[in-house]
């Protein structure tokens, strides 16, 4: 049998964060994890990207329930950068951990 909108999405009235993506809602109480997109480094295998809990009032989780909004990196098989790919690193980094701290701030 196919879900209503509603089943998929009960609580439509809740946004996610300015420019993250919502994942389901689950759990009693509801919640969601809500996520960026990934951002990368040219030329090597990193994946840097923020999520967060997200509960149905529209608030996020400040780590007292499951987890505060984290920023995540994942490293390929890659086993060193130059100088240019660091300072993207750091600066990509900085974007990821400026983007949850405005999430936090709304």
């Amino acid at each position: 049998m196919p879900m209503t909108a509603a089943q998929i999405n009960p609580y439509p009235a809740v946004a996610p964060p300015a420019g993250a993506t919502a994942d389901i809602w689950e759990g009693t109480p509801p919640e969601r994890i809500v996520y960026s997109a990934s951002r990368g480094i040219p030329d090597y295998e990193v994946n840097v990207w923020t999520s967060a809990n997200q509960f149905a009032d529209g608030t996020l989780d400040d780590g007292s329930r499951t987890e505060p909004p984290t920023v995540h990196l994942e490293v390929g098989a890659s086993t060193g950068m130059n100088s240019d790919q660091a300072g993207i690193l750091a600066a990509v980094l900085i974007e990821a951990a400026d983007e949850i701290d405005g999430w936090a701030a709304r």
